[in-house]
């Protein structure tokens, strides 16, 4: 059964360190951007890698200017694997997952690729890889080149670009401003150029090809920036800043400049500019698809489409994936839960908007689908112009450090991919295609599945927006499940960055959380603080916290004792206590009160009450508060009757109203506050294993009887009121 989540956003929003210029400085290096440097070092590649170093310069810039791989991996700079991406890109004759066996065709290891290589291996989840294991701490990092590493490993760090974009500046120059903004706003561009011919010129790092001159790109680089006034050997003054991979002791430093009007570099439509943006760890943990080669080809005059999947496991849909072939266009995705008699019905998702550059882009869905193993599901795109791209058998020319091209193997199977023509859907199998490569072809529609949960680890510190703290590196979005386990040392705080989201969360037994002022943390479903024999779950809220479904807070009970809680949620009725002995103190005569029906009492904020779990009735157990968390400003009224003549007056029984523990020294506003001194300094907890009374006073250095300055969570305790009446008052 396909289940709904309807939700707020979707999984994450990343926010550039730059805010968008429509007229850009004349000069600019990402090396020093007020002081910061957004640029990793310099390589030195073996073979004809050249595309992977480009590449991966260029992921590895996105990471560092939009702070998310401090944000992942807490601290250094980014090195991810560039023969990992030279060895298992897909389309070499190591490793071709459309053939069987997957060896022996298609292009030469470590002798070319191109951005559209690199882009499939990527859109696929295999990487871009961070492991230690790949990198010998020099600017050869080649580990990993002489023999394949392990395709997967538990221990690898796989980064997903959400969009990848393609952008040309145009025979005038009339795009090169939106080029600049998105180095600017994205960081590192690959691009490309044709090494050789002379066109080179040692004495002033620069490099101009004519365009008059017929050469295709032979080599990848990575701008890093721009000047506007640098003379090359073109007729006109402007440069690009680029950085090479032939080592720090080329030229200059390993940096050069390229003419803006150069033949290819941000020209050539297909590795000219590209960007690599929204950088983050993979958050999901399946990809369907059928393009495994990616963006091959493209059919033109179709604005509809759509790809069939099978769902092999359960999981969450959250989002979807696909190329544009132009700028500028319109979309539409449907996802369906049938196809019948020709016909897609049962909608279960829509989403529309606008993209206005060609590449490769990830939609997250306004509503998650619950897929559970064995369902079929159907996702449509419409484009509005510029056809629809598809993979297929294709003869790819090597030109990025190649000196052949190759034909890769794409495989293609009946009832994957449709188009429609007419009021008719077509099986994309069956069409006759121009390159004469029939039965191969499918479309780059992709359905991208996250789990349902996911655990924090506070593996780097108690950040809840840092990825490196989550396990598996996935950081929870607004449809994931969380979970918040014990006994770990870093419990999470929404410090840092984002607003945080879950779906439902779960805070286990002894664990924590702290939601600070001016952070929120939105539950979508439901909030359920846990509570066993060794502890029970706290959450600090400023109220910035905003559970959609239900809250429950547990509080576990041992039989045959005695406990004394209050409610730290508003508003509670009896049942919450069936099958328990309930009392609360009457000050006036000294005397507990059985509660056994509905009572006002229970709605008193701060009222404390005496629970009994008799081992004959319930054992151990368990009470479930449901209901809105208590935040704020809370008080209850306290009474000393003056005419009781009992040694208890002025007695009054009392509780911390919130779910997390509260410190009863203080009293600077965000604590607890009393009415002149109507109440006195000291504070009264049963100790039920110890059968007896605790007791601490204000600002003491400690206590009596285990009891301190720490009032646990939903914890009843008495305080004696000096005068007929008084007030304590708390505001967490």
């Amino acid at each position: 059964m396909k289940k709904l989540t309807s939700l707020f956003i979707g999984i994450f929003l990343i926010v550039s360190s730059f805010v968008f210029s429509q007229s850009p400085p004349t000069s600019f290096d990402l090396r020093n951007v007020n002081g910061e440097d957004y640029v990793t070092p310099v390589k030195h590649q073996r073979g004809g890698t050249c595309w992977t170093h480009g590449a991966m310069s260029a992921i590895e810039g996105n990471l560092m200017i939009t702070g998310n791989w401090t944000i992942t991996e807490g601290s250094g700079e980014p090195n991810l694997a560039e023969y990992h991406l030279d060895w298992w890109n897909g389309f070499n004759q190591h490793n071709n997952d459309d053939t069987d066996p997957p060896t022996g065709g298609g292009l030469v290891v470590h002798n070319g690729g191109d951005y559209r290589v690199t882009s499939a291996y990527l859109i696929r989840g295999e990487g871009a890889v961070f492991s230690e294991a790949a990198n010998d701490g020099t600017e050869y990092d080649d580990n990993w080149y002489d023999n394949p590493p392990a395709r997967y490993d538990t221990t690898y760090h796989i980064y997903y670009p959400y969009n990848i974009e393609w952008y040309i500046a145009g025979a005038g120059l009339e795009n090169i401003n939106i080029i600049k903004n998105k180095i600017m706003n994205h960081g590192v561009l690959g691009t490309c150029m044709y090494w050789g011919g002379g066109f080179y010129s040692y004495s002033s790092d620069t490099h101009y090809q004519p365009p008059s001159d017929a050469r295709d790109p032979n080599h990848a680089i990575a701008i890093i920036g721009w000047d506007d006034n640098i003379n090359t050997q073109a007729p006109l003054d402007g440069a690009w800043l680029c950085k090479n991979s032939w080592g720090s002791g080329w030229s200059g430093d390993g940096y050069f400049w390229i003419s803006y009007y150069d033949k290819h570099c941000c020209q050539n439509p297909e590795m000219g500019a590209i960007s690599f943006q929204n950088v983050i760890p993979s958050p999901f943990k399946k990809t369907y698809y059928y393009d495994y080669h990616g963006w091959r080809d493209t059919k033109p005059n179709c604005t509809e489409a759509f790809n069939a999947f099978n769902a092999t496991e359960d999981g969450l849909l959250a989002s979807v994936s696909f190329f544009t072939a132009i700028d500028s266009i319109k979309y539409t995705v449907v996802i369906y839960d049938r196809f019948e008699a020709g016909q897609l019905l049962d909608t279960l998702s829509v989403k529309s908007d606008s993209i206005f550059h060609t590449g490769f882009h990830t939609i997250d869905l306004d509503s998650s689908i619950e897929l559970s193993s064995g369902e079929d599901f159907y996702i449509y795109l419409y484009l509005s112009d510029g056809g629809h791209p598809y993979d297929r058998t294709s003869d790819v020319p090597v030109l990025l450090g190649g000196s052949n091209k190759a034909i890769v193997i794409s495989s293609a199977n009946p009832n994957e991919s449709f188009y429609r023509e007419g009021a008719s859907w077509l099986d994309f199998y069956y069409y006759d295609d121009p390159s004469n490569y029939d039965n191969t072809g499918n479309f780059c529609i992709k359905a991208l599945i996250i789990n349902d949960t996911v655990t924090w680890t506070g593996s780097i510190d108690n950040d809840w927006n840092k990825f490196g703290n989550w396990e598996s590196f996935k950081r929870p979005s607004s449809f994931t499940n969380v979970v918040i386990p014990s006994n770990i040392g870093n419990y999470p705080e929404t410090n840092e960055g984002a607003n945080a989201q879950a779906n439902n969360l779960i805070i286990e037994s002894c664990a924590d959380l702290t939601v600070p002022t001016g952070k929120e943390l939105t539950v979508n479903e439901n909030l359920t603080l846990k509570s066993d024999a060794t502890g029970t779950a706290s959450l600090i809220d400023n109220e910035n916290l905003t559970v959609k479904g239900t809250t429950t807070v547990e509080r576990y009970l041992t039989e045959d004792a005695w406990h004394y809680i209050s409610s730290p949620v508003d508003d509670p009725n009896t049942s919450v206590y069936t099958g328990l002995y309930l009392m609360w103190f009457n000050e006036p005569d000294s005397v507990w009160k059985y509660i056994v029906n509905a009572d006002s009492t229970l709605a008193t904020d701060m009222q404390g009450f005496a629970v009994w779990a008799a081992s004959w009735l319930t054992g151990n157990a368990t009470v479930s508060f449901t209901g809105s968390l208590n935040s704020g400003a809370k008080s209850i009224s306290l009474t000393n009757t003056t005419a009781a003549s009992h040694n208890s007056k002025g007695f009054n029984f009392v509780g911390n109203p919130y779910p997390s523990a509260v410190n009863w020294n203080n009293d600077d506003g965000n604590g607890w506050t009393r009415t002149s001194t109507n109440v006195d300094a000291t504070l009264y907890i049963w100790n039920h294993p110890a059968g007896n009374y605790g007791t601490y006073v204000k600002d003491a250095a400690s206590g009596t009887n285990s009891v301190d300055s720490i009032i646990p969570q939903h914890q009843g305790f008495f305080v004696h009121c000096n005068s007929a009446t008084g007030t304590l008052s708390i505001d967490n």
